[in-house]
Formats: structure tokens, sequence, C-alpha cells
């Protein structure tokens, strides 16, 4: 399990799970790197000026919002296109109507039809 503790410089990782990222297996992350911070993602993430991802246990939520606050970090919600993307992989069936929608739902936040097949393929 991750584990972070915040610092007043910024946020002190142990036993980071995902190799390649900067803070494998420890390490830390100044605020002045951080661009922006989801809370609502699941799990929370950190989004470097770098644009790595650096995720956060979602039991952090609260402190992330005040982090951003005394930061001047900007919290933000990124839609998650690729749970669109990758909807016929899972082990549900959905009717044509319900895939209609989500293919207009990706076509509505920029990825094509044409995209959406070859990625489905």
């Amino acid at each position: 399990m991750i584990k972070a503790r915040f610092t007043k410089e910024g946020v002190v990782f142990a036993r980071y799970t995902y190799p390649g990222a900067c803070v494998y297996p420890q390490g830390k992350v100044p605020y002045s790197e951080i661009e922006s911070i989801d809370p609502n993602a699941f799990p929370p993430e950190l989004r470097l000026h770098s644009g790595e991802v650096i995720f956060i246990p979602a039991t952090h939520k609260e402190e992330l919002e005040v982090i951003a606050a005394n930061n001047g970090i900007e919290i933000c919600s990124r839609i998650n296109l690729w749970s669109g993307i990758l909807e016929p992989f899972l082990d549900t069936e959905f009717d044509d109507e319900h895939t209609e929608r989500t293919i207009q739902w990706l076509e509505e936040n920029g990825v094509s039809r044409e995209e959406v097949l070859v990625f489905r393929k």
C-alpha cells in the first residue's frame, strides 16, 4: 500500500508501488512541481508539471484539498475517457442503445467514432 505524508515543502512517499514513477519506491514531490490535484479521481491524483500522474491514497482526499488551497494548486476533475473506450472488454453485456450513447459521449469529449473503433479492435 502506498504511504504518503504531507510536509511544509511537499508530499513524501514511501512504498510507492508503480515502477517508473519519479517517487518509486520512495521519494518526495515538492508542491512547486504539482500542476493540479484531482481529489475525486479513484485513486486521487497529483498531475505534475512534467505530465506525470502520481496516485495518492484515498484516505488523504480532504488533506489534498487543503494542500491545494494553501499552495495555489489547481483542483480539477478529469473525464475518464478510457472507461468508455474499453467498455466492451468488461464482463458485462451492453445493448446497442447503450453502446451508441457511450460512443456519442466519447465524440462529445473529443474522441471520434473512428478512433473508438480502432482502439476497440
